[in-house]
């Protein structure tokens, strides 16, 4: 349940970083403002996220790599 808990609120914080970066009118790159997100959650209200290594694979990694491999893919590369 933790798990499921900890997605949740990683995918509500990614979407939050997307609004706030559409709102803001000087180009702050995204990471920065995810990172800054995260910096605040753990600060503020002492929010500590460990994940697995085979959770953080599957949540973080994996997403990325087919990512790639589509960019690849249309790209022709």
């Amino acid at each position: 349940m933790h798990v499921i808990q900890v997605t949740i609120l990683l995918l509500a914080v990614v979407v939050v970083s997307s609004f706030i970066d559409r709102m803001l009118s000087a180009r702050v790159p995204l990471p920065f403002i995810q990172i800054l997100l995260g910096v605040l959650l753990s600060q503020l209200f002492g929010l500590r996220i460990e994940l697995e290594p085979e959770i953080f694979l599957l949540l973080f990694i994996a997403p990325l790599i087919i990512f790639c491999l589509v960019l690849a893919t249309c790209l022709k590369l």
